[in-house]
């Protein structure tokens, strides 16, 4: 994700991390490996597919930071080091911090709200200049699509399955099979895959977030 946001190819930035991970494996490593790498290339190309209509400029990709802190412990000065996945403007001239997730299941929303590390990153962000409005969170889902059963009759089966419908129109056409005949699945197959989330934050909520990260410093001196 970082390479496309650069304008690099995405594609051979996992085959050379691949290659760079696959060195000294054993057989059954490398074809584990070769697992994680088809199914990062599918979860990659349909995150960029689904938010090909809302292009960012990146600021900062990947960006490590490095910020003094105020007090010490046991005479050893505090700084707190972070690294971002991005920061970058949208159309409309606004900065954020850019976060990618990748879970099993959706976030809680409420809880994304008093996320520390969002509001540490936010306020990180300012501290360096890029005068952010808030974050942006992503979330891809880690899970594989599942491919409907071909039955017997040569139709392709129509039970709700984890998979979109671009996908498995792709996949009746590679079958022989006519997309209109299965107009009902597109409304059927409504599973989400991805969630991008606007998290706003003021200069005060920033604040706040800082105070508690400061206090917490104070309790460990």
């Amino acid at each position: 994700l970082a390479s496309n946001l650069v304008g690099q190819n995405w594609g051979e930035a996992i085959d050379d991390w691949a290659s760079e991970q696959g060195e000294g494996l054993f057989e059954e490593e490398r074809m584990e490996l070769k697992e994680i790498c088809f199914s990062a290339k599918s979860i990659v190309n349909r995150y960029i597919d689904n938010y090909s209509n809302e292009p960012f400029k990146p600021l900062a990709v990947e960006r490590r930071f490095e910020i003094p802190l105020p007090g010490s412990i046991r005479g050893q000065k505090l700084v707190m080091v972070g690294y971002w996945d991005a920061i970058v403007k949208d159309i409309n001239g606004k900065n954020w911090v850019l976060e990618h997730k990748f879970p099993t299941s959706f976030y809680n929303e409420d809880a994304l709200d008093l996320n520390s590390q969002i509001g540490i990153y936010e306020w990180a962000a300012n501290m360096c200049g890029y005068n952010v409005v808030g974050t942006i969170f992503d979330e891809c889902l880690n899970k594989d699509l599942t491919m409907p059963n071909v039955n017997k009759d040569g139709s392709v089966s129509r039970a709700r399955i984890a998979c979109d419908w671009k996908t498995y129109k792709q996949f009746l056409i590679d079958n022989g099979q006519d997309p209109a005949n299965y107009a009902e699945m597109e409304q059927k197959l409504d599973v989400r895959f991805f969630k991008r989330t606007y998290i706003f934050r003021g200069k005060g909520e920033q604040e706040t977030f800082k105070m508690d990260m400061q206090r917490k410093l104070w309790d460990m001196s």
